[in-house]
């Protein structure tokens, strides 16, 4: 049916029934009536659109079946009616929701005449509905009554316990929603028993079975809470029943036993309050033994380490940060080294190495990598870190992890920072800590520095001088010490250089430019630029034939010879370790350009340092970078082999009587 043919049949039946007369006897009266400041409608135009026909057909009609059309309509946006199955109820609100659309459309559109036709085809669907709910509603409460029957038990308790407030009031942590649903769903339902109206009845009771589902969820939520409490309780609880702890374990026995049965009493009776009410007090009576348990460990550490080391052991077992707790209390540090100290430097079973583990990392801050962990490794690893301040270890955020890799025979050692993750590793690749650092130490004792490339002297060990090493490093990366001083000759005089500006400083000293002037200086610049880059046939490399021209004649027997190439070849890198540096005093001075020594660090890395600066050379490892001439000088104060007039020297001393003062003041 057009819109016409529905407006037309419209008019007739308000004619037939006495709601409206024939257009054309219409009186002006009705045609020029002004809009009522009421809304008709959703949508509807406010006072001062032109009246019409239209509007007042449209009127008449709404006072009927307007009040009809919007409790159906909230119905459907409350989903009271629920899901309702496919036949001539569901087809009557399909029809239903399509015509209230258009109605609410052309009512904000204020087009009086597509209302109309929208409004009778949303009372023809409401006709429809009433005329299909009897025998739906029939069969719904049929399946209602039955589905109410098997949940009834449970609505009664839940009822009661919502009633009671046993879940709090409001209701506490995960159970405002779920208990939320279930007095929604017990609204549905008693209205629509009220209203006989089962359809709503049975939507409520399908939002309560489904708050019980989530009532459940809740309470497991609540479950996986209170093991994270009881698990660590119960083996407190157990070892305060082995005398484990030299304490007075009664006020948390208390407090756990209340928990325990207050956990118990919620999860078969609902009595949620008092249980969340029983976790505060279980943990800080968790807390409070756990401080006694580990202010006694210091009270005893010191002068009873083997005793007190077995009984920390047995605390750490139950809590992995026990040693942390340990340290943070006034005297806890001395008590750990203690501890340790006892030990003899042999952790030699596994207890031991866990505790040693656990006591680096709570004494000195570092995470422990999992590999070679070994006997005689964790002690002295522990002695090394307890030279220097712990402002260097435990307050440096730039050392967050050190790993060890054993080896047969050679030490080395890496240290890098992640800007990304804020994270500072230290790798050690060391051989035995026993006799063979022992037998390195003595060589390089004599002067064998090249062996490790590290420091040497009488007493030193080189493991120990390894470690400082690379925690120098991470000093220098939090302070920020080196990347300050760049150009400083009181420092070094370190700069950071490209290929590009080397070759300049190789060519203009070393008179290459000059000597070869004939030649273009792009092939120069490029042939020595192959040379630092190890080709090993510069002159046949593009870059530098193709900056030839046809009238360039060079004689490349003598441009190999030339000091400059000498030099480019004596300053680049032997290999991924092998260097400039290696070569000692003598070779820096004779490579030096000027007043510079330019070398590759590291490969494609390119600096300088001031030739003077080996006046105070420690080892020539030292004068590989900025971070080696800062971190060897570091592990040789904490050696005590720097020499007081070393630049270093004062800030280390500060820093070092900075610390001993603080751990005056925690005892």
């Amino acid at each position: 049916m057009s819109l016409l043919e529905a407006l037309g049949l419209e008019m007739t039946n308000l004619v037939k029934a006495g709601l409206a007369k024939p257009l054309e006897t219409a009186p002006p009266e009705v045609q020029g009536r002004p809009r009522s400041n009421s809304d008709p409608g959703p949508g509807a135009p406010k006072v001062g659109a032109t009246p019409g026909v239209d509007q007042a057909r449209f009127e008449a009609r709404w006072a009927k079946s307007g009040p009809r059309v919007e409790s159906m309509r909230a119905d459907i946006v409350s989903k009271k009616l629920g899901t309702v199955p496919d036949g001539a109820l569901k087809n009557a609100l399909t029809a239903f929701e399509a015509a209230d659309k258009l109605l609410v459309a052309a009512r904000t559109a204020a087009d009086d005449a597509k209302s109309l036709a929208a409004l009778v085809a949303a009372d023809k669907a409401v006709a429809d509905f009433d005329a299909a709910f009897p025998a739906q509603n029939d069969q719904e409460k049929i399946a209602y009554l039955a589905a109410k029957a098997k949940a009834q038990g449970a609505i009664v308790r839940l009822d009661a316990a919502v009633k009671a407030a046993k879940f709090g009031s409001p209701p506490q942590r995960f159970f405002g929603p779920p208990i939320a649903e279930f007095v929604r769903g017990r609204g549905l339902m008693d209205q629509g028993e009220a209203e006989a109206n089962y359809l709503a009845a049975h939507r409520g009771l399908k939002l309560v079975i489904t708050s019980q589902l989530m009532l459940k969820g809740a309470f497991d939520s609540l479950n996986m809470e209170w093991q994270m409490d009881q698990v660590p309780a119960a083996k407190l609880s157990a070892m305060v029943d082995a005398g484990d702890f030299d304490v007075d374990g009664k006020p948390f026995q208390a407090a756990f036993k209340t928990a325990t049965t207050a956990m118990a009493r919620a999860l078969s009776d609902n009595e949620v309050v008092p249980a969340l009410a029983s976790i505060a007090p279980l943990q800080k009576a968790m807390a409070d033994l756990r401080l006694k348990a580990a202010q006694t460990l210091v009270a005893h550490g010191a002068t009873a380490p083997r005793s007190t080391r077995l009984r920390a052991i047995a605390f750490l077992k139950q809590d992995p940060d026990a040693l942390k707790m340990v340290q943070a209390q006034p005297g806890g540090k001395k008590a750990l080294d203690a501890m340790v100290g006892d030990l003899g430097g042999k952790a030699k079973d596994q207890d031991s190495k866990d505790f040693v583990r656990a006591a680096i990392e709570a004494r000195f801050g570092p995470k422990l990598g999992n590999t070679d962990l070994t006997t005689k490794y964790l002690p002295r690893l522990y002695k090394a870190l307890g030279m220097v301040p712990e402002s260097h270890t435990k307050g440096n955020p730039k050392l967050s992890e050190i790993n060890r890799t054993r080896v047969k025979l050679m030490p080395s050692g890496d240290y890098s920072f992640d800007e990304a993750t804020k994270k500072g590793v230290i790798n050690l690749v060391t051989p035995k800590t026993g006799t063979v650092d022992w037998l390195q130490s003595k060589i390089m004792a004599m002067g064998a520095k090249k062996i490790v490339g590290h420091l040497g002297g009488k007493d030193i060990s080189t493991f120990d001088a390894l470690t400082l090493h690379e925690v120098g490093h991470s000093v220098d990366e939090e302070k920020g010490f080196m990347a300050g001083k760049m150009g400083n000759v009181t420092y070094g005089g370190w700069q950071d250089h490209s290929i590009e500006e080397v070759v300049a400083a190789v060519g203009s000293v070393k008179g290459f430019f000059k000597d070869f002037g004939k030649l273009p200086r792009a092939v120069l610049d490029a042939y020595l630029k192959a040379v630092l880059e190890k080709k090993k046939k510069p002159a046949e490399e593009s870059s530098v034939t193709g900056a030839l021209t046809p009238a360039d004649k060079p004689d490349w027997k003598a441009i190999a010879k030339h000091p400059a190439v000498e030099c480019a070849e004596n300053i680049r890198l032997k290999n991924s370790d092998s260097g400039l540096w290696d070569k000692g005093d003598s070779a820096a001075a004779k490579y030096a350009l000027g007043s510079s020594v330019y070398q590759e660090s590291y490969d494609g890395t390119w600096t300088s340092y001031a030739l003077s600066a080996r006046g105070q050379i420690l080892c020539n490892y030292q004068f590989r970078a900025a971070g080696e001439w800062f971190a060897e000088p570091y592990a040789a104060f904490f050696l005590k082999k720097l020499k007081a007039t070393h630049p270093l020297h004062a800030m280390l001393e500060q820093d070092q009587a900075a610390g001993k003062a603080a751990q005056r003041a925690a005892k």
